[in-house]
């Protein structure tokens, strides 16, 4: 039996500059009849996903969560919700007009403030909210946290995964041609830009996807995951009456969305902020163990230059970690939700 039961959300007039664009959303609770834990106090999870990815991703990370309620690992979560970046998953179906209209990309401000709105819903508001978001989506919520500093504070800690926070100087630095880290990023983007993304049936897509780098790495449940959600069935351009399947998230408007974050500068923004973050929020940061997307510099820079809650590194897993190591990246938060538990003034 599954622990999940899954609720989809979609909320609308959350970018008052953009009337059009809908946030789409899954509330995940426990089934009936499954042991939950009593102990004090409850918390929602409020997820964010990286570039490329869905919400979706997050659902064994959630099973693993609320597997553990009742054992004394882990307190209590009375429910996660997870949300779509606006040109991913379900988001780019619903939003494909809007998207069509528009120039490719969505900015992470503008997800931010899509994600603003939701937490100022009465479904939300209310809650003792754990924010954990995984690369981009964790830039995303710092911004929603940025955007709500004068009126209150939403969550009473963040957790990061892997996140891309640099500073301007030393990205600029960092990219100059030739550079090892230019490579790295050039080869990023012309590799989205380049890769497959048609297949005959989803069956077929993840046979291929599975033999392929960097899914192959994945853990199996996400790459099912993946392709049931991260794909969609089109009628073929080239055979008439026939059906394909593509991804719901373009390869164009995934590649977009760095250029729409370069362009803003909103990772640099996030990043000369995070110091007035961390001093009313314990922030959490999470790292693949491995080297493969950002240097290793980069992550040591931050953790030297802001007083983080924990800094933790998941062995075996890089920085697509929540897709690599879903148990494991459950594990994690299920520690740092008991050490801050245990942190709480008891009555």
């Amino acid at each position: 039996m599954s622990l999940l039961v899954v609720t989809p959300y979609v909320f609308k007039d959350v970018n008052p500059d953009i009337p059009d664009l809908k946030l789409t959303a899954k509330r995940y609770t426990l089934s009936e009849g499954v042991t939950k834990s009593t102990s004090e106090p409850t918390f929602t999870l409020f997820l964010t996903h990286g570039n490329g990815n869905h919400k979706e991703h997050w659902e064994p990370t959630i099973e693993r969560l609320f597997s553990l309620q009742g054992t004394g690992t882990c307190p209590h979560i009375v429910e996660a919700w997870s949300f779509d970046w606006q040109n991913h998953g379900d988001g780019a179906v619903i939003n494909q007009d809007v998207l069509e209209r528009r120039k490719p990309g969505i900015s992470l401000r503008i997800w931010a403030q899509a994600l603003v709105s939701c937490l100022q819903t009465d479904l939300i508001s209310k809650r003792r909210l754990v924010a954990v978001g995984h690369s981009a989506g964790s830039t995303a919520l710092l911004l929603s946290i940025m955007a709500m500093a004068e009126t209150r504070k939403p969550f009473e800690l963040l957790i990061v995964i892997e996140p891309h926070l640099i500073p301007r100087k030393v990205y600029e630095h960092a990219m100059r041609e030739g550079s090892a880290m230019a490579k790295r990023v050039v080869a990023l983007r012309r590799g989205i830009l380049s890769r497959r993304d048609t297949w005959p049936t989803k069956e077929y897509a993840l046979q291929w996807l599975s033999t392929r780098m960097p899914w192959k790495l994945w853990d199996k449940n996400i790459l099912q995951i993946y392709v049931e959600h991260g794909l969609r069935i089109v009628h073929s351009s080239t055979k008439l009456g026939s059906t394909i399947v593509t991804l719901k998230c373009s390869k164009l408007q995934e590649e977009a969305n760095y250029t729409q974050d370069s362009e803003s500068g909103d990772t640099f923004k996030v990043y000369e902020h995070l110091h007035t973050i961390c001093a009313t929020l314990p922030v959490h940061v999470v790292f693949g163990e491995r080297d493969d997307v950002m240097p290793r510099f980069t992550q040591d820079l931050l953790v030297r230059s802001h007083r983080m809650a924990s800094v933790t590194r998941i062995p075996n897993a890089g920085h697509q970690v929540l897709e690599e190591a879903p148990a494991a990246t459950a594990d994690v938060i299920a520690r740092i939700l008991k050490k801050h538990d245990a942190s709480l003034p008891k009555l």
